[in-house]
């Protein structure tokens, strides 16, 4: 699959990944697989679609990083 973005949206991206640490990708990563099949299948996709985003949102204790990035450009 090929996702084209523009380049401030991809600059964007670059800055957000490097906020986060390697553990939380990987756990990120894995929470997402391991719901995928009920995301994909389940009567109820969106709720279990709104419960993995939440949890993802909890993986890292600090703010997300497009939180912080976006208080920081509001202050330009």
């Amino acid at each position: 699959m090929i996702i084209v973005c523009g380049e401030d949206t991809w600059q964007e991206l670059i800055t957000i990944s490097q906020m986060w640490q390697l553990t939380q990708i990987q756990a990120s990563i894995a929470l997402l697989m391991s719901r995928q099949q009920l995301m994909r299948d389940s009567e109820a996709a969106k709720l279990w679609l709104e419960v993995t985003l939440i949890e993802l949102s909890n993986i890292k204790e600090e703010k997300q990083p497009w939180e912080v990035n976006r208080k920081a450009s509001k202050m330009l």
